[in-house]
C-alpha cells in the first residue's frame, strides 16, 4: 500500500472515531441536560399547581402514552421525592377515572413534595421539564377535594 493510501484510511479511520465519540458525549451528556424532553415524548405535562393551604406541596397533571395499568406512580419522582396521591383522569380532565381509562392513553394528577421548577421531573420514560406553576383549573377544583385529605 503507497503512502497516500495509508494517510487516506488514517484520516477516514481517525475521523469516524472522532465522529463516533462526539455523538456518544451528546447523546449521554448534553442532550438530557440540554433537552429533557427529547427522550420522554410519552410525557406531556398539563400543568403544575400549588396547592390551597401547603406551599410545599404541588399537583402535577401528566398525559402519558400508556395505558394506566402500565404506570408505577413512585417511579415519577424528583430530587428523591415521590409523586403520591395519584388520581387517573379522564383524557378530558373533567372527572376521576381510576384505572380503567378511555385508551391508550392515560391523564395522572399526582402531588409531590418541594417541587423545583428548574429541575426536571425524573419519570419512567425520562426526564420531562416543568412548566410554571399556574392556578389550579376550575375543572380540578370540582374533581379534588381540598377540604379533607389534603
Amino acid at each position: 500500500m503507497n503512502t497516500s493510501k495509508r494517510v487516506s484510511t488514517a484520516i477516514v479511520v481517525s475521523s469516524a472515531v472522532g465522529i463516533a465519540a462526539f455523538t456518544i458525549v451528546a447523546v449521554v451528556f448534553v442532550l438530557p441536560r440540554g433537552f429533557p424532553n427529547l427522550f420522554s415524548s410519552m410525557v406531556d405535562v398539563v400543568g403544575v399547581y400549588p396547592v390551597p393551604g401547603d406551599q410545599d406541596t404541588y399537583m402535577i397533571e401528566i398525559m402519558v402514552n400508556a395505558p394506566a395499568s402500565e404506570l408505577e406512580i413512585g417511579l415519577f419522582s424528583q430530587d428523591g421525592n415521590p409523586a403520591y396521591g395519584e388520581r387517573y383522569l379522564s383524557t378530558d380532565g373533567n372527572r376521576v377515572v381510576g384505572l380503567e381509562t378511555e385508551s391508550g392513553m392515560t391523564r395522572l394528577l399526582f402531588f409531590m413534595d418541594n417541587v423545583d421548577v428548574e429541575r426536571p421531573l425524573l419519570t419512567p420514560f425520562g426526564p420531562v421539564v416543568l412548566p410554571s406553576p399556574t392556578t389550579i383549573p376550575n375543572r380540578l377544583r370540582g374533581v379534588i377535594d381540598f377540604g379533607g385529605e389534603f
